[in-house]
């Protein structure tokens, strides 16, 4: 892939040149749709691994309000808010595993596009 830049040689000389610049991955090229779409594409991700933080303090929360409520109702003190406790701390390892496992599917997903793309950029320069 080919872009054209201009040098910041000719910008203070006068008129400026363009310069064929060759780029060694596809991902740093010009701007094209692929590349926007991978700038949404971490938008996107990020969305999905910020809102863990949420569920976890939601989760822990949740068991312990639920607990608290429990031991009220029932006039059992401490018993149900440990088990609340208890049950909030296993639903937040279990979204950071589940997150945990989405993320490295993702990045053994990614490295095999970028090896895929390189494979094809180095085959189309060999020809």
């Amino acid at each position: 892939m080919v872009c054209h830049f201009s040098s910041a040689a000719s910008d203070l000389s006068g008129p400026s040149k363009a310069i064929p610049l060759r780029l060694t991955t596809p991902s740093n090229a010009c701007y094209t749709p692929s590349a926007h779409g991978r700038v949404q594409q971490y938008w996107k991700h990020f969305g999905d691994y910020g809102t863990v933080g949420l569920e976890v303090v939601l989760s822990v929360l949740a068991g312990l309000l639920g607990g608290r409520w429990l031991d009220k109702k029932f006039h059992t003190d401490p018993w149900f808010v440990f088990l609340g406790l208890a049950i909030g701390i296993a639903a937040a390892v279990r979204a950071l595993y589940r997150t945990a496992a989405r993320a490295k599917r993702d990045a053994v997903s990614e490295e095999l596009k970028q090896r895929q793309e390189r494979k094809r950029f180095h085959e189309r320069d060999d020809d």
